[in-house]
């Protein structure tokens, strides 16, 4: 997940900062955590049985379901300045 977060939380940079912003915060994280989703699911297609997958493949959505509810609610995570720099 952290493979699909990082280039959308840095999307921007892809307008702003030059080569290496865009490869290290947006490129190469989206290929790495592209690179292991197509290798489990590769693994969970050819190696397991079908109901290892059901269970697999579930709490995934279950995993997306919190996520799209907040989404819905126009909630976001914002950082609080004082816990980051422990200053007023």
């Amino acid at each position: 997940m952290a493979g699909f977060a990082c280039p959308w939380h840095y999307r921007a940079k892809l307008n702003e900062g030059g080569f290496k912003e865009k490869i290290c915060h947006v490129l190469w994280p989206f290929l790495g955590g592209a690179f292991i989703v197509f290798v489990a699911a590769y693994s969970a297609l050819t190696s397991f049985e079908m109901l290892t997958n059901i269970m697999g493949f579930g709490g995934l959505v279950l995993g997306f379901i919190p996520l799209a509810l907040n989404r819905k609610r126009g909630g976001t995570v914002k950082p609080d300045a004082k816990a980051i720099t422990g200053r007023v």
